[in-house]
């Protein structure tokens, strides 16, 4: 080998040379990482919350349907305003499919005709027979996920 034509193959950067030292390769990987990271985390977040939505939307859409069901119920001849009771919709839950995890209730209060006091205050108008109020919720667990509240009328029966 001909030390006075060939470079040495290490040592000192030379004037002129172009690259990175292994300082400036390690700042960059970190920099990169770091980055890398925040956005992990962003999209961890983003999913999360597009799961929280997924489930409230099937919460509200369980507790439509059984208001639906409420509503047909009243509607109905052969059933009407003396079917809502709790006996005849009892709790339901969902294990698998869509809705798994899920769980639906029906809780009824009566409240008398002009009634002035209680939750339901003023509710009720004064020329009916009294009224049910009746409370649909969707829970996950212990927790309630969505809660829907209809006000069924009897009419006055004079």
């Amino acid at each position: 080998r001909d030390r006075a034509r060939d470079p040495p193959l290490a040592g000192p950067r030379m004037r002129g040379a172009r690259g990175f030292s292994l300082l400036e390769a390690a700042f960059a990987v970190a920099l990169v990482a770091a980055i890398v990271m925040a956005l992990m985390v962003g999209l961890n977040s983003a999913s999360r919350r597009f799961g929280e939505r997924l489930q409230l939307e099937d919460a509200i859409a369980l507790a439509r349907d059984q208001a639906e069901q409420l509503l047909s119920d009243r509607r109905n001849p052969a059933r009407s305003y003396a079917y809502l009771v709790a006996a005849n919709y009892p709790a339901q839950a969902w294990t698998s499919g869509a809705y798994a995890g899920l769980s639906r209730t029906v809780a009824f209060t009566s409240v008398a005709a002009g009634a002035t006091g209680g939750a339901y205050a003023g509710s009720c108008p004064a020329s009916t027979s009294g009224c049910r109020v009746a409370v649909v919720t969707v829970s996950r667990g212990a927790t309630s996920v969505a809660t829907l509240t209809l006000l069924f009328v009897q009419p006055f029966t004079g």
